[in-house]
C-alpha cells in the first residue's frame, strides 16, 4: 500500500527533509494547505501535490499522514486536529513548546489510535551521531557515565522569520536546538528516565532582539549508569 501524505506547516526547511524522506520511502505527496514561510519553494519542488484548505484536507480519506514543519507554537494544533481526523502525524522538532501542548497531543493520539511521531533528524542523517549511538550500545567503548553534546547556529539574523526572535513562538533555544542534543543523549545511553536538573539560557549578541536567546545550556541526569 502507498503511503499518502498533506503537509500542513510550511515554515521550516525541516520539511524538506521530512517529505524527502518519506518519498523515498514510497510515499506520495497529495495535498499541502498554501501558507507558510517556504510555500513557493514547497510548490515549486512537490508539484504533485495539490493546495487545499486545512479542514479538507484532514477529511480527505485518502490521506494517511499529516507532515507539518510550521511555526513550532502552532504544530500541537495541527497535530491535534490531524489525529481527531484519523491521521498519522509525523513533525518537525520540536513537535510542541509546552507540557501542556505535549500532553494535549499524546491524549490525542492514544484516543485516535495513531501515531504522533516527532523526527530528529540529526540521529539519522549525523553519521557522527549514528556511530557514537553504535559504539555505545555495542559496548565498544565501554560503559557510558559522561556524555557531552554542543549544536552551534549560524544566527543569520537577516534571513531569519520574525517568529524566530520569539521564544513563545519558536520555544526557545533549548526546545528549539537543544532538543536534538537530548534525543542523542537518550539515544547513547538507552536511557528514557533522565531528568532535566539544571538549565540556563541568555542573550550574548542580540540587543535589538531582548526576549531572544542565543546560548542555553541544560543538564541532564539518567536514571541508569549509562545515563
Amino acid at each position: 500500500m502507498t503511503l499518502t501524505i498533506g503537509v500542513a506547516g510550511i515554515d521550516h526547511l525541516h520539511l524538506l527533509e521530512l517529505v524527502q524522506g518519506l518519498v523515498d520511502a514510497g510515499a506520495t505527496t497529495a495535498a499541502h494547505v498554501p501558507d507558510g514561510e517556504l510555500l513557493g519553494l514547497y510548490e515549486g519542488w512537490r508539484t504533485d501535490s495539490v493546495p487545499t484548505a486545512l479542514p479538507d484536507l484532514l477529511a480527505d480519506p485518502a490521506i494517511d499522514l499529516v507532515v507539518t514543519a510550521g511555526i513550532p507554537s502552532e504544530r500541537a494544533e495541527v497535530a491535534v486536529a490531524a489525529l481527531q481526523a484519523g491521521k498519522h502525524v509525523l513533525t518537525a522538532k520540536p513537535g510542541v513548546t509546552t507540557l501542556a501542548d505535549l500532553d494535549r497531543v499524546q491524549a490525542a493520539a492514544a484516543r485516535a489510535g495513531r501515531r504522533w511521531t516527532v523526527l530528529f533528524t540529526e540521529r539519522f542523517t549525523n553519521r557522527a551521531t549514528s556511530e557514537a549511538i553504535r559504539l555505545a550500545r555495542s559496548g565498544a567503548v565501554g560503559e557510558v557515565i559522561h556524555l557531552i553534546g554542543s549544536g552551534p547556529h549560524a544566527l543569520n539574523q537577516e534571513g531569519r522569520p520574525a517568529w524566530f526572535f520569539e521564544a513563545d513562538r519558536s520555544g526557545g533555544i533549548l526546545a528549539d536546538l537543544a532538543s536534538h542534543q537530548v534525543d542523542q543523549f537518550l539515544a547513547v545511553t538507552d536511557d528514557l528516565g533522565a531528568e532535566v536538573t539544571h538549565s540556563f539560557v541568555g542573550n550574548v549578541s542580540c540587543p535589538e532582539h531582548p526576549a531572544f536567546s542565543d546560548l542555553g545550556t541544560l543538564r541532564l541526569v539518567g536514571r541508569t549508569p549509562a545515563g
